[in-house]
């Protein structure tokens, strides 16, 4: 028996003996032993409403700063000064709240700035009332090197295109993602450039 399939043999009768898979188990195990915990230093009350959190399946951890949309988010996501717990149905409240104020307003200093330059050449008649912008990790338009292209270079970046090169390989070339570099040629943004 090889290794692999030893490893899928063994992992199969753990799902068997616990009745969901390994890794679900260890997830519902941790969140056990945090409730209690919890409970046990009188932190059990919701971060959000801020009342009682009575069982653990109403139990969540919670992101005091939502870590999506910062500067740094490896360092606020694993930030224990900004964690608090909260019910479910709470933190996804949120959680659903800041997507949709997300969309309307950039949270990333560089997107708002990238957005309210090129507002003007947005056609808002295809969003529907909703903006297309996204403010995440890797925000839509590059948070530390945004600059706006030349209509020289949006020229240059079209043909490119038109040539066969891939919007990676444009994209390397003015230092740019390879998603702006989409927009760019699909004309999403620099409409004005022919």
């Amino acid at each position: 028996m090889s290794k692999k399939d030893y490893i899928t043999k063994y992992r199969e009768k753990q799902t068997l003996q616990l009745g969901m898979s390994p890794g679900k188990a260890r997830n519902r195990l941790v969140n056990s032993l945090l409730f209690y915990f919890a409970q046990t230093t009188n932190r059990d009350t919701c971060y959000r409403c801020n009342k009682l959190i009575e069982s653990v399946n109403d139990f969540s951890l919670d992101h005091i700063k939502d870590w999506r949309n910062s500067g740094d988010p490896v360092e606020l996501f694993f930030n224990l000064e900004n964690i608090a717990f909260s019910h479910k149905s709470c933190n996804y409240s949120a959680a659903r709240k800041l997507n949709k104020k997300g969309r309307i307003t950039l949270t990333c200093a560089n997107c708002n700035t990238a957005f309210q330059r090129l507002k003007s050449e947005y056609d808002h008649t295809k969003s529907k009332g909703r903006t297309n912008f996204y403010c995440n990790r890797q925000c839509f338009f590059e948070s530390k090197n945004y600059s706006e292209l030349s209509d020289d270079e949006v020229r240059e970046i079209r043909e490119m295109a038109e040539r066969g090169d891939s919007t990676r390989i444009i994209g390397k070339k003015f230092n740019k993602s390879h998603v702006s570099i989409s927009h760019c040629i699909n004309r999403t943004t620099y409409k004005h450039v022919k």
